[in-house]
């Protein structure tokens, strides 16, 4: 379960949709113009991984380096690490896997999300997808690092299996509840560097 959800993390954490309410590193003025404007080598994003309400470890995300506008991220906790790569493609940004190549690429999200606004990435042999839709936009969302304006992404996998993220224009991926059973696993934005 943690490893799907790093994955998925890594999947998102470039993802967006919404607006911060103070409490972070201050950014100029036109940042929140600018989706996306997040995406900057040596940015990173520290989670407080929490289950079972108790916080059992953290994860890391940080955009390590930039080739031709496709940006690598490392995305690590006490257990593995994963290298994954993103890219804006006209209003979408897209990633792929360390291992598999650009054009094997999936949606992430949109520069303008929209309520209703579903796309599926497909599964092992292109069956059992991951269906995604946006549910909320302008919600308010409360984690360590402040109070959020987000967008609200549900993804349903095979089984019921859900993972709810909650994406911040200018910062990204605010908070991610993977709820697969009784107890969640949440994952909260603790800090930015930038």
């Amino acid at each position: 379960m943690k490893k799907n959800v790093i994955v998925l993390l890594a999947l998102i954490v470039m993802a967006s949709a919404c607006k911060k309410e103070e409490t972070v590193a201050p950014k100029p003025a036109n940042s929140s113009e600018q989706p996306f404007s997040y995406l900057k080598v040596g940015n990173q994003w520290v989670y407080d991984f929490e289950y079972n309400g108790k916080i059992v470890d953290s994860l890391v995300t940080t955009i390590e380096a930039v080739d031709n506008d496709t940006f690598e991220l490392k995305t690590f906790d006490m257990t593995r690490t994963e290298i994954s790569y993103q890219f804006v493609e006209g209003d979408y940004i897209k990633q792929y896997k360390k291992g598999q190549t650009k054009e094997q690429a999936i949606r992430v999200t949109s520069k303008n999300p929209k309520v209703n606004d579903t796309w599926t990435v497909e599964g092992a042999n292109q069956q059992n997808g991951v269906v995604y839709t946006i549910k909320e936009v302008d919600m308010e969302v409360v984690v360590p690092a402040g109070t959020f304006t987000c967008a609200k992404i549900e993804g349903v996998y095979p089984g019921g299996t859900k993972l709810i993220t909650y994406i911040d224009k200018k910062y990204s991926v605010v908070k991610m509840d993977f709820i697969s059973g009784a107890i969640p696993a949440i994952y909260k934005l603790r800090k930015v560097n930038f």
